[in-house]
């Protein structure tokens, strides 16, 4: 493949007050050794610097197209981005963010290569500011191909691994995500955390082909000033929960006999580190719901099927050893004991602060 003649890459870029940091995002994507792209910037209403930056590197580089909308959100950005792409190929960035000089040059030839829908890169993740500050993290998902029959057999265990967390690790096929001529969106809805995973579970039954690869191809910045990871909202915690709805409903449909679920150590994985993000958001100091409320969420949880499965005692004794938190949440959530999880969470979160 000729870097300079192959397909065209659309690559998306939300921006939202980004003059810090988005010169820097957009240089390490305009030095990369792929030429053949188109480079969608979505200003989402900023009121920063960030348009006069964008619009000077554009003078210089005819591949940057600058479009501008009133704040909506990330979603609705990256829409627009959708709605402007030219390419036969999708890729996405965040305006802080880092690409690889070989990012593109190197998985667009795996995904044609393999004729896969999607080929996901390794991404390391480096925390800037607070407590963490200078921490490194990097996610392990099992390197290699997974046909439709393997990712109904891993869905559990490729969620649990965080292969649905993002999609600024991915490059996917156009076709993927086209249903006739319009592109599968994201969730407006949406709007403090968990559309990527939300977008990325709507496209799952569609897979024909992944390729998964270990090599760190982006960094992402997290930092601590805009985080919202890092941050209580109840659209958080519905986000959440839509997450977990649509999760449950894909174990129901992949994982058909009783046997699957009791023997999958990821599904009861996956179960223990949903019930822990939502206990963790509920169990926050910002948190202004009442004890009801929260008991309400929790209750709400525990009717997946996912959340009343039960398990072979050699799968619950490996969960216990990895996590014995996790699955003491699980175990008592299960079990209808929802003031003891409130009470574990808060626990738990008291320590973390």
């Amino acid at each position: 493949m000729n870097e300079n003649f192959g397909p065209l890459v659309s690559i998306i870029m939300p921006l939202y007050n980004g003059e810090k940091y988005i010169k820097n995002a957009i240089e390490s994507i305009l030095r990369g050794s792929y030429y053949n792209f188109e480079l969608i910037i979505v200003d989402d209403g900023s009121s920063d610097g960030s348009a006069a930056i964008v619009k000077e590197l554009s003078k210089k580089d005819s591949r940057i197209k600058y479009f501008f909308e009133e704040n909506k959100g990330i979603c609705a950005a990256r829409n627009m981005g959708l709605s402007k792409a030219s390419g036969e190929y999708i890729a996405f960035c965040d305006d802080d963010d880092e690409y690889d000089r070989d990012l593109i040059k190197d998985n667009l030839e795996c995904l044609i290569k393999k004729d896969a829908d999607i080929v996901k890169f390794g991404r390391g993740i480096r925390h800037v500011g607070g407590k963490n500050d200078g921490w490194n993290e990097t996610f392990n998902i099992p390197e290699g191909e997974y046909l439709k029959n393997d990712i109904r057999k891993k869905f559990a265990e490729l969620e649990y691994k965080g292969a649905f967390l993002f999609v600024w690790d991915s490059i996917f096929k156009r076709s993927l995500i086209s249903i006739g001529d319009e592109l599968i969106s994201f969730d407006t809805s949406f709007t403090s955390g968990y559309e990527d995973v939300d977008f990325n579970l709507r496209i799952v039954q569609r897979i024909n082909k992944i390729i998964v690869r270990d090599k760190i191809y982006y960094t992402h910045f997290m930092r601590t000033e805009n985080s919202t990871s890092l941050k209580y909202s109840k659209a958080k915690l519905d986000g959440l929960m839509k997450t977990v709805k649509f999760t449950n409903h894909l174990i129901i449909d992949f994982y058909e006999s009783e046997s699957d679920l009791r023997d999958n150590e990821f599904v009861l994985e996956l179960a223990g580190e949903k019930i822990y993000q939502c206990i963790m958001l509920l169990s926050s100091k910002n948190c202004n719901l009442s004890k009801e409320e929260k008991i309400a969420y929790l209750k709400n949880l525990s009717n997946f099927v996912i959340m009343k499965s039960k398990f072979s005692k050699a799968v619950e004794k490996k969960a216990k050893e990895k996590n014995k938190y996790r699955f003491m949440l699980y175990k008592f959530l299960n079990a209808g004991q929802f003031d003891i999880v409130l009470f574990l969470g808060k626990l738990k979160n008291n320590y973390f602060h």
